[in-house]
C-alpha cells in the first residue's frame, strides 16, 4: 500500500523545528505559527485557551490540507503585549490544567477503588487501564463473541 507509516504523521525529522514563526506585516502585533505534525486536537485547545486571555483580540487555526499534519493558528493581540508571549503562556496554562485534571483523575479512581465502586486498575505494557463489563479479557472471548 502507498500509505505512509503511521508514526510519520506525528513524528518530527531529526534537525526540523516544531514551530515555525511568520510576523504578519498587514496588521500590527499579528504572527501566524505553524506546528508541525499535529491536528485539530491541538490546534483547537491552543485556541480556546488565547481566546480566554484579554489581550489577544483573534485567535483561529486551521489545516491546510487533511493529508498534512500541521497546524496554521494565527494570533493577534493587543499592542500591550505580542502573540508569541500570549502563545507560550497559553501553552504553560493549558500544561498546568491537564496535570490539574490528571491528579484530580487519578485521586477519583484511587478513592472510587478503594470504596470497592470498580475494579483495581490493570497495568499492561506501562498503561494503566480498567477492564470493561463490555470487553471480557482475550483469554474469555470466543468466536461466538464476534472476534
Amino acid at each position: 500500500m502507498n500509505a505512509p507509516d503511521r508514526f510519520e504523521l506525528f513524528v518530527l525529522p531529526e534537525g526540523e523545528d516544531k514551530i515555525y514563526t511568520k510576523h504578519d506585516d498587514r496588521l500590527p502585533s499579528t504572527a501566524e505559527f505553524t506546528i508541525m505534525k499535529e491536528d485539530h486536537t491541538i490546534g483547537n485547545l491552543i485556541r480556546a485557551q488565547l481566546l480566554k486571555k484579554e489581550n489577544v483580540l483573534f485567535a483561529g487555526y486551521k489545516m491546510p490540507h487533511p493529508l498534512e499534519h500541521n497546524v496554521l493558528l494565527r494570533i493577534q493581540t493587543t499592542d500591550s503585549t505580542t502573540p508569541q508571549e500570549e502563545l507560550q503562556s497559553a501553552i504553560q496554562e493549558l500544561i498546568g490544567d491537564l496535570n490539574t485534571m490528571k491528579s484530580r483523575f487519578e485521586l477519583a479512581c484511587n478513592n472510587a477503588a478503594e470504596a470497592g465502586h470498580v475494579p483495581q486498575r490493570v497495568v499492561t505494557r506501562g498503561r494503566a487501564s480498567m477492564p470493561s463489563p463490555y470487553h471480557p479479557p482475550m483469554h474469555e472471548r470466543t468466536m461466538d463473541d464476534g472476534f
